[in-house]
């Protein structure tokens, strides 16, 4: 027999409290980056109770099952407003499978044994930029693992949003009006390629020449024929109180023109309601 030790409402205000401590950091039953330091696997750092959806959802939601306007009313607390009225209003259906708890799975291992291996290591200096602590551009992994603050938070999302040190997407994006008629339809690539923060790509941890810049990120469109060739280009300097340069290429002028800061902060093409901006949640 099984005895709960943590129910479904003492589950719930740990989250909630975590939540509102923006404690990510911090499991149940012990430090989380110290569990996963040993082996990656997060279940030491919580109780079968807490890794349970069923659990937490009195049978509600289940792996292999679904999240839809039937149940999703006993797992609320776990989403976002908008994800919660796509679903309650707009029909959505979340597929549900079991946790994964190896977060080497989860995201990139050197990533990982960086931000391990950096513990401490990193501080948000008198002009709000994140350095090491003998005040050197950050050498990689995430800068705050143990509890930190929502500054903190955005500041390791700002400053390594695919945790590679360099990434190539593919892209298909569908634009549709209120009764779900396609507008626009669009293919692109979205390139990163990290100056700083470097965890796997010689050299390391900064690209020489290059340590000003925190990263060069570019998308190039292939479809349809009318933008075929567009691309635009954002040099990002390490220093967050400049704003990032902005270069695109016009097919149809055959130049290359740089734009305004600004217009990072508008839609791309026609339709879309895709920022620039929206990839690293900032800037």
């Amino acid at each position: 027999m099984h005895v709960g030790k943590f129910d479904k409402q003492y589950t719930r205000r740990h989250f909630l409290n975590a939540a509102g401590k923006s404690a990510v950091g911090a499991g149940m039953l012990a430090p989380l980056w110290d569990v996963i330091a040993r082996d990656g696997d997060v279940r030491a750092a919580y109780p079968d109770e807490a890794l349970s959806i069923e659990h937490y959802s009195n049978g509600a939601v289940k792996p292999g099952g679904m999240i839809d306007e039937s149940n999703v009313e006993s797992v609320r607390d776990l989403l976002d407003p908008v994800a919660y009225m796509e679903v309650s209003q707009q029909g959505r259906i979340i597929d549900i499978k079991a946790p994964e708890t190896n977060v080497m799975r989860l995201n990139p291992p050197p990533y990982l044994r960086a931000t391990m291996r950096n513990r401490g290591k990193a501080l948000i200096d008198d002009t709000g930029n994140v350095v090491t602590t003998d005040g050197k551009p950050w050498i990689g992994g995430n800068p705050f693992p143990d509890n930190p603050t929502a500054r903190q938070i955005m500041a390791g999302l700002s400053l390594h949003w695919t945790r590679h040190d360099a990434a190539f997407y593919t892209g298909k994006e569908w634009d549709m009006d209120a009764e779900d008629n396609v507008l626009f339809q669009y293919d692109q690539l979205f390139i990163e390629f990290m100056a700083t923060g470097r965890t796997i790509m010689e050299p390391m941890p900064y690209f020489p020449g290059h340590e000003d810049k925190l990263r060069y990120t570019t998308f190039l469109m292939t479809s349809p024929q009318a933008f075929k060739g567009t691309s635009v280009l954002n040099i990002w300097h390490y220093d967050q109180r400049k704003m990032p340069d902005f270069y695109g290429f016009l097919p149809d002028f055959k130049r290359i023109r740089r734009f305004t800061t600004n217009q990072r902060f508008e839609p791309s093409i026609p339709g879309s309601n895709y920022y620039p901006t929206d990839t690293f949640g900032m800037g």
